[in-house]
């Protein structure tokens, strides 16, 4: 076919392999996050009610931890917690609201965004080799060093892009598959999974949630089904990621934990949430860029 021709043609497929589920799990996770705020809106705190009911266990348990600590039997009481889920629930009400608010706000910004993405899209696929040697023409690098440095840093980026989220995302669903066989949050599984799989970009991960949720469950009389997320998830889902990394994401694309949680962060503090994809990406590129240089100009390395 012509370039313009497969261009268009990749441009279709791609957008509607993007597009279908995008289209589909925004439904989904919007139906779960209504239906979440429907239910912390009726939950009653009031003595004799569910959570009034589950707070009791939660208290004992708290207080048989706390008492050697405080030297009294009743370090909170069921009263206090109640008072403390008062103020929560309408603060998780509200930052679900705002969320959505924001997401909704946001949509012709995506559109812009979509369309601009587009045009550069298909402007890349139909110049890329006009492009490319551009970038090689103002390269400080000889010939071969340019077509080193291409070909290593392509290599690197797309492994480690296409690793990090498979990785994460198989830890996502795998953690929202225990929270709903283990625990019953069947309802909120799409949510978890969007919002476990951002947070599998980052050091620490799913842990962040499923780890705090498993222990909440058990101190609240849900003893055992607390008990086997954790331990399922600390044994199993665990080491997915360190069974996949080897795999998946080159040597050279591993960066130290340090420097990675300092990459992540900053690129969320730089660019939003895209962030989390951009700052490590960024500090790839320039490692791979100091690598190439290093190894072009040893003479200089020995020298300082």
């Amino acid at each position: 076919m012509s370039e313009s021709v497969s261009a268009i043609l990749i441009l279709i497929i791609s957008s509607l392999i993007f597009i279908i589920p995008l289209i589909f799990i925004t439904i989904v996770v919007v139906n779960q996050a209504i239906s979440l705020v429907n239910t912390l809106q009726h939950l009653s705190v009031q003595p004799g009610s569910t959570l009034y009911q589950l707070s009791g266990p939660a208290v004992t348990n708290i207080n048989k931890m706390l008492a050697p600590f405080v030297g009294t039997p009743t370090a909170i009481s069921s009263s206090e917690v109640t008072k403390i889920a008062h103020e929560v629930i309408p603060n998780i009400i509200n930052s679900i609201g705002n969320a959505m608010l924001g997401f909704l706000s946001n949509l012709p910004k995506f559109f812009t965004s979509t369309i601009v993405y587009l045009f550069l899209f298909m402007a890349f696929l139909k110049h890329n080799k006009s492009i490319v040697r551009l970038a090689k023409s103002i390269s400080p690098f000889e010939d071969e060093q340019n077509d080193k440095y291409f070909e290593k840093s392509g290599l690197i980026v797309t492994a480690s892009l296409k690793g990090q989220f498979i990785i994460s995302i198989t830890t996502a669903v795998s953690s929202a598959l225990l929270l709903g066989v283990t625990l019953g949050l069947w309802p909120y599984f799409f949510i978890f999974v969007i919002v476990l799989t951002l947070l599998g970009m980052v050091p620490l991960g799913s842990g962040i949630v499923v780890i705090p949720i498993g222990i909440i469950a058990m101190i609240t009389g849900d003893f055992w089904g607390g008990f086997w997320c954790l331990l399922i998830y600390l044994t199993v889902i665990c080491n997915i990621d360190s069974v996949l990394r080897p795999h998946l994401i080159p040597k050279k694309a591993n960066l130290i934990p340090a420097v990675t949680t300092l990459a992540t962060f900053c690129g969320i503090f730089y660019f939003g949430t895209l962030g989390i994809v951009y700052g490590p990406l960024i500090v790839i590129l320039l490692m791979t860029t100091i690598d190439i240089y290093v190894s072009t100009h040893p003479k200089k390395l020995q020298a300082s």
